[in-house]
């Protein structure tokens, strides 16, 4: 009553199926010039199968070796920043769940150049001594109280201290200069007994940008002194 009985005629299955290719990708396209320092590279992949699992994406920048920006990564985005004057170009490989992996693209995929130079104007009509420092120049011009300030030393720097625009002294300022973007700048301005320092920075290149002061105010400098001690 135990015994089974397998009657009917054998059959083999045998199990195909299609090679399994490597996956696909690519880099979306970026302009030609962009006037951010840093921007967003996005890239994406394809695979029929077992999807796509893993990317890998390098930069070059101009002749150089490739290096990587993401390494073994499952995210599709990443920012990259970048010098003046500097293109960069970008490649992406893909690798699929059961281990296929395509070869790196012979040509890049995407490429870019930076430009983060704009022009910058500054005019300041009339600089005064801003004794209480509030901006505004509400004091009646006395001998004691907010005067013109004619004899300003001046001068414009970049975030090495290096002077942008020639320095000078006098009672005003104007000048037009070439700025970058992802830098600070400075304006300094002191007199005998005032002292203003202006940061300045902007976030894109390719642009006009326009400051303009009728009249700026210098605080009073700080100054500390040690007590003299006479022995006799």
């Amino acid at each position: 009553p135990n015994d089974y009985i397998i009657g009917g005629d054998p059959l083999i299955v045998v199990e195909t199926e299609t090679p399994n290719e490597p996956p696909t990708s690519t880099i979306h396209p970026l302009p030609t010039v962009t006037y951010s320092p840093t921007f967003t590279v996005t890239w994406e992949g394809q695979d029929n199968q077992s999807g796509v699992w893993l990317y890998d994406v390098q930069v070059r920048d101009g002749d150089g070796e490739w290096v990587y920006l993401q390494h073994s990564t499952t995210v599709t985005v990443s920012q990259f920043a970048g010098q003046h004057g500097h293109t960069y170009y970008f490649r992406a490989r893909a690798t699929d769940r059961v281990g296929n992996r395509e070869d790196w693209p012979e040509e890049p995929q995407a490429q870019t150049t930076l430009d983060l130079s704009s022009t910058f104007h500054l005019s300041v009509g009339a600089f005064f001594a801003d004794e209480n420092c509030n901006g505004e120049w509400d004091t009646p011009i006395t001998a004691t109280g907010e005067i013109t300030l004619t004899q300003v030393v001046l001068h414009f720097q970049d975030e090495a201290g290096l002077d942008v625009v020639s320095p000078t002294v006098g009672s005003g300022w104007e000048f037009t200069a070439t700025i970058y973007a992802g830098q600070t700048y400075r304006l300094w301005a002191e007199s005998a007994d005032h002292m203003r320092v202006l940061s300045f920075a902007w976030p894109r290149g390719g642009e006009v940008y326009t400051c303009t002061y009728e009249a700026l105010g210098l605080w009073p400098i700080e100054r500390g002194y040690l007590p003299l001690i006479l022995r006799g």
